[in-house]
């Protein structure tokens, strides 16, 4: 399961992985993220984690994963030769 949260044209992807044990939410979040997009994304997590499993706890049944999404952190240009 993917969703996308949006905040003025910027987005925070959400993909849930059912795992042996344990499902992953994994969370993207893009860069200049700040505690209002934050605030926004955790409704969304609270509301994903409700639909999974009936209640909003983090029981551990459901592991949360907040990353950053760096674009053009290190850019390698696999079209040049070296040597």
């Amino acid at each position: 399961m993917t969703a996308a949260v949006a905040t003025k044209g910027r987005y925070a992807q959400m993909s849930l992985v059912q795992g042996l044990d344990s499902s992953v939410l994994k969370v993207s979040t893009p860069g200049a993220f700040v505690d209002k997009d934050f605030s926004i994304v955790s409704k969304s997590i609270l509301e994903l984690i409700h639909k999974q499993t009936g209640c909003n706890c983090l029981s551990g049944r459901i592991k949360v994963v907040i990353e950053d999404d760096f674009e053009d952190v290190i850019r390698v240009d696999l079209g040049q030769r070296f040597g």
